[in-house]
């Protein structure tokens, strides 16, 4: 992002220039932004660093954007604390794996839902864990994975479910012996889809 990027009679020559070997043409370019397509620089770079980027308006001269990280791909392991969600409201997801660290900055770490439902992080991760809270959705069966750059690259992704809020509409029986056992039947809607997962909690109230 700047300005003045396209005070120029030719726009075609607008370049991008990742370290000091790798040069691109722009894929878009406007006054305020210009867009590159980042090239596979694993031949030429070493993964985990910073290095310098630049743009140049005429295939020769260079002028500095600053530093830009190139990094490896994460790895997700497992959705630990829950793999299914309400389609309703939201739950906090802690994902497990390795590499949630090595982008630019936590500012940039989404847990990517779908394919296409990026979320900011719930609250700065480590190396190997990181949270976001669940996004409403339609969708019943999909996938959660992690991305270091906004959503543009993803990790491999592990299976996630949304299941339809469950109704409940009446227990029998209603009450127990205190010092027993005793079954206890919930009726309602929408009870099979959070079968694997469901408990049933006891409050007391007095």
């Amino acid at each position: 992002y700047g300005d003045a990027f396209l005070a120029l009679d030719d726009p075609t020559v607008v370049m991008c220039r990742f370290g000091k070997k790798t040069v691109v043409a722009a894929t878009d370019a406007t006054n305020a932004n210009i867009r590159c397509l980042v090239p596979n620089l694993s031949s030429v770079e070493t993964a985990n660093t910073w290095i310098d980027l630049e743009i140049s308006l005429n295939n020769q001269d260079y002028h500095s954007a600053g530093k830009f990280r190139v990094h490896s791909a994460p790895t997700v392991v497992s959705a630990s604390r829950v793999a299914s969600a309400p389609t309703t409201h939201h739950v906090l997801v802690e994902i497990t794996g390795s590499g949630f660290s090595l982008g630019a900055g936590w500012d940039s770490v989404v847990c990517v839902f779908g394919g296409t439902t990026p979320v900011p992080l719930y609250a700065v991760g480590s190396d190997t864990v990181v949270s976001c809270l669940s996004p409403l959705s339609s969708a019943l069966v999909t996938n959660v994975a992690v991305s270091l750059n906004h959503g543009q690259q993803l990790s491999n992704n592990i299976p996630f479910q949304f299941f339809p809020e469950p109704i409940l509409t009446s227990a029998a029986p209603p009450s127990a012996d205190i010092s027993a056992a005793t079954v206890v039947t919930i009726s309602g809607e929408n009870l099979l889809e959070t079968l694997d997962s469901a408990v049933c909690v006891f409050v007391s109230k007095l």
